[in-house]
């Protein structure tokens, strides 16, 4: 199976490659930068290139931060900055250039406060460095995100992180009462 994984992955390298190369507006290049950086960090799977990809997907996610203010097609520019800024600090965060993860998840829960993920990034970089309101993102995140067990078991972890036991038996109670399957 590993082996099938890594063919279709490299398939989807060169589809991203390909799109890249056969942009011809600032949206389909925008999109290509995001999706290729995107995929170069999700299958950074450790070893000797992890590093190398995930630096590499900064730079395409750089290049789709770029792109997106001379993108005039319809819809959420902010949602879109969002989405990128949460990879792109995820990004800095497996580098250890916390500062520059801190920045991005910031700045993606300021593009885009509707988003439970940017709220939950930024509580964990929050309690991971002692700087900023932890308890403000945990509680943005659960007002934003009640019902997505995920999102729950991720501000459970924060909150036990924070030796907040009974927030984090809170937390799981809660989404357990909304999905018991």
């Amino acid at each position: 199976v590993p082996d099938r994984a890594d063919k279709l992955n490299d398939g989807a390298e060169s589809a991203w490659r390909d799109a890249m190369s056969l942009a011809r507006d600032d949206l389909s290049r925008m999109r290509a930068d995001e999706g290729l950086g995107t995929h170069l960090l999700t299958t950074a799977q450790g070893g000797a290139t992890t590093e190398e990809r995930v630096r590499q997907s900064v730079a395409f996610l750089d290049s789709a931060l770029g792109r997106i203010g001379s993108v005039t097609a319809a819809g959420d520019r902010d949602a879109r900055r969002a989405a990128i800024l949460i990879n792109r600090a995820t990004a800095y965060e497996v580098l250890g250039d916390i500062d520059r993860a801190f920045a991005d998840w910031s700045a993606a829960a300021i593009a885009n406060e509707r988003s439970a993920s940017a709220w939950n990034g930024l509580a964990r970089i929050c309690l991971a460095t002692g700087r900023g309101d932890a308890s403000r993102a945990l509680a943005k995140s659960a007002a934003l995100a009640p019902d997505d067990p995920s999102a729950a078991r991720e501000r459970s972890r924060f909150r036990l992180a924070a030796h907040d036991v009974s927030g984090a038996k809170s937390e799981l109670e809660s989404a357990l009462a909304r999905h018991p399957e």
